[in-house]
């Protein structure tokens, strides 16, 4: 048995130095180098014996650490296969594999692109480029397919998931890029199955760049087309219409359709191609009257059109005949700024059956400019089926909607308004304090209101204000006949804050009346603009607040964003 000592796990026999210097063996020498003497024989002596006898020791050192370098190769190596084995059991019990398919299925529809998302105009062209190549070959998707081969499979095999592609073929112009655009196109458009498809198309440059592989190569899934956003903007149109036409009559899927423009040289003949589509219910449209004229409007339970010019309001008028069905809910925009108001030609009256009916100025800069906008819709509009009326204020809009008292009146009588009408905005209407009472005293079933005050520069700077003592006095419930709107659930102001806090808050407390409001808590919305703002009665708020904490009441309090200019100078 040998005497060296061994490890007493492996019985090797442990390494032990022969000629490691002592430091003070080492600093002696040093010294000596340091200063040039010479060394005594003794050290001469020594150091001749470490020059004749370190290379076996060093190769000693080399043998023993190429040993034990061998063996933490192996620990370091058998160390990742027992991580990776300790994933890969973690792997196997982790909750996520045991999550069904449709929950992830969800998790992954948040990673399809939007296909009706718009350009980042803020990215340089290469960049979009790169971004619409991400968006066809759905890359977000793709990316968290890699985890596990089930995530994989799962997202290369669910057609829904392939089912949102938009595109802007302005973006489609380089050839190399257009090839590879194309490819990626037709492998997610064939991935997507026969699952509904969602669809956006805006052709805006001169030529209309790649058009005439794209479109016929979407047009052969047509059938599939669930939601369509179509944007024709071409210097030089060409074939385009032309492309379209195969989608004609095979449109069994598709629900909504925004059209955004147009040209009018085709728009007829292009809107002429969704005449036959049996699910239509949703049409966004901007574009020429005539060209609208050619779509299933009497089947539609959501109609907006944008950008209407006033010349072309009496023709518009005479169309909404054709809404027949009583679900559809009707928003148009008038462009005040897009030619002049004609004389009216056709006044014959028009029976639409819409049940909401919403209406907003665009471009209003003037406030007598768009005095006949309101008034040319009332006067000719019989509405048996209207429950909401709604005149809107949007951005571009200084100035509200005059209010065709008289001729409204006439509407809500022929039309049976106190039968059915249960919202009336009139957020963008000019109306009086004493036009307003009369307006409500025959709308017993109403439930929304929404009032705003108003200061009109071309009228001297003179306030015209609703949101006032009076009103909110008419509007406290009583149990006698004389409250005005007894159904009320909803009111939103816009206000100047003219009207004393105690008057308020009698009006508030009043419609919580136990019985009343059964469908919910009494809401009250006060929007105060900028330069009026005042600190509410704090009392009257902790009243409120403490009614909300027990259900009774929704109050909210903010700035207005309506008529933003409205007050200051042009």
């Amino acid at each position: 048995m040998s005497g060296k000592p061994q490890c007493n796990l492996c019985r090797i026999p442990i390494f032990q130095p022969t000629i490691l210097p002592q430091l003070t063996q080492k600093a002696e020498l040093r010294q000596l180098v340091c200063c040039s003497e010479y060394p005594t024989d003794v050290q001469a002596s020594h150091c001749q014996e470490i020059i004749s006898s370190s290379p076996a020791e060093l190769e000693r050192y080399d043998t023993e650490i190429s040993r034990l370098r061998a063996i933490i190769d192996k620990l370091e190596k058998d160390r990742n296969v027992v991580e990776e084995y300790q994933l890969l059991c973690r792997y196997t019990v982790s909750p996520v594999r045991r999550m069904p398919a449709e929950i992830l299925t969800e998790i992954f529809a948040f990673f399809v692109p939007d296909a009706f998302d718009p350009l980042d105009t803020s990215m340089q062209y290469q960049e979009q480029v790169q971004g619409e190549l991400a968006r066809v070959a759905n890359a977000d998707l793709l990316r968290i397919a890699q985890v596990c081969p089930r995530w994989h499979k799962l997202a290369m095999e669910t057609p829904s998931l392939w089912s949102s592609i938009g595109l802007h073929l302005i973006l489609w112009g380089d050839r190399p890029s257009r090839g590879r655009m194309m490819t990626v196109l037709r492998s997610s458009l064939e991935r997507g199955g026969d699952s509904p498809l969602d669809l956006g198309i805006k052709i805006r440059d001169l030529y209309g760049h790649g058009a005439s592989e794209l479109i016929p190569l979407l047009t052969q899934f047509s059938r599939r087309w669930r939601k369509l956003s179509l944007s024709i903007h071409l210097v030089s149109h060409g074939p385009i219409s032309g492309m379209l036409s195969t989608v004609q009559g095979c449109l069994p899927l598709l629900e909504t359709l925004n059209i955004e423009t147009l040209p009018e040289a085709i728009g007829k003949e292009v809107a002429s191609y969704f005449a036959v589509a049996p699910r239509l219910t949703q049409l966004w449209y901007r574009g020429t009257l005539p060209a609208l004229s050619k779509l299933p409007l009497e089947q539609l339970e959501v109609f907006v059109y944008h950008d209407v010019p006033t010349r072309e309001l009496d023709a518009l008028i005479s169309t909404m005949a054709r809404f027949s069905n009583p679900k559809c809910q009707c928003e148009i925009q008038v462009r005040v700024d897009i030619g002049n108001f004609s004389t009216a030609i056709d006044s014959s009256p028009v029976e639409s059956h819409m049940s909401v009916f919403g209406l907003s100025g665009a471009g209003i800069y003037k406030s007598d400019s768009a005095n006949p906008t309101l008034g040319r819709f009332v006067t000719r509009l019989t509405l048996p089926f209207l429950v909401g009326l709604q005149i809107m204020c949007r951005r571009d809009q200084r100035f509200p909607l005059s209010w065709p008292h008289r001729e409204f009146l006439a509407l809500a009588h022929r039309s049976s308004f106190h039968a059915h009408l249960k919202s009336l905005g009139l957020e963008a209407a000019l109306i009086t304090v004493a036009e307003l009472l009369e307006t409500l005293s025959d709308l017993p079933l109403l439930q929304d209101l929404i009032i705003s005050d108003h200061r009109v520069l071309d009228y001297g700077g003179e306030e015209v204000t609703l949101v006032t003592n009076s009103l909110l006095e008419r509007l406290t419930w009583t149990p006698d006949s004389t409250c005005l709107v007894p159904e009320l659930s909803f009111l939103s102001t816009n206000t100047l804050l003219k009207f004393d806090d105690t008057v308020l808050r009698d009006f508030v407390l009043s419609r919580l009346k136990p019985g009343r409001n059964t469908e919910g808590p009494f809401e009250v919305e006060v929007r105060w603009y900028p330069e009026h703002y005042r600190n509410l009665n704090p009392e009257m708020i902790t009243q409120f607040t403490e009614r909300q904490s027990q259900g009774e009441l929704l109050f909210l309090t903010s700035e207005s964003d309506v008529f933003p200019r409205l007050n200051n100078d042009p």
